[in-house]
């Protein structure tokens, strides 16, 4: 989890509401942990706590279905991306979540660095200040319910 020390609030909410977005998934017997600073409440093993987890329970760690990791303006940059390196390799269903106005510069990052995603999701504040979320480019995943 990256320091932030002006964003770590936003961050948190952007964690909340992205977690609200997973309802279906709820309907479906699927626990959604959202890992807040200080209150890291599931990790997929090997004391990795992704911000978002969406997991259904069996066996030791549960059964992942999608880790999600939220970055704010403060932690786009190269050292963060060796994180989201290892989130991509691990055999689960990846989304990095950034701030709008750093989808272009977080995609080059990943170009750069060879990190393949399965879906990367931009954030903002609508009218009212409502954290809203959206993708550039859908990407349907397989078997996903």
């Amino acid at each position: 989890m990256a320091k932030r020390y002006t964003t770590q609030l936003e961050h948190d909410q952007v964690v909340l509401a992205s977690a609200d977005t997973y309802n279906n998934y709820r309907d479906k017997g699927y626990i959604i942990s959202a890992n807040l600073t200080g209150k890291e409440c599931h990790d997929i093993g090997q004391g990795i706590y992704p911000d978002l987890v969406v997991w259904r329970t069996g066996g030791e760690y549960g059964r992942t279905l999608i880790i999600e990791e939220v970055e704010t303006a403060e932690s786009i940059n190269f050292r963060e991306a060796k994180q989201w390196k290892k989130y991509a390799n691990l055999n689960y269903t990846f989304y990095l979540i950034v701030p709008e106005d750093y989808i272009t510069q977080t995609q080059e990052i990943l170009d750069k660095e060879n990190i393949k995603v399965d879906m990367l999701e931009y954030y903002y504040f609508d009218e009212e200040d409502k954290i809203r979320f959206s993708t550039r480019n859908e990407i349907p995943l397989e078997g996903q319910p």
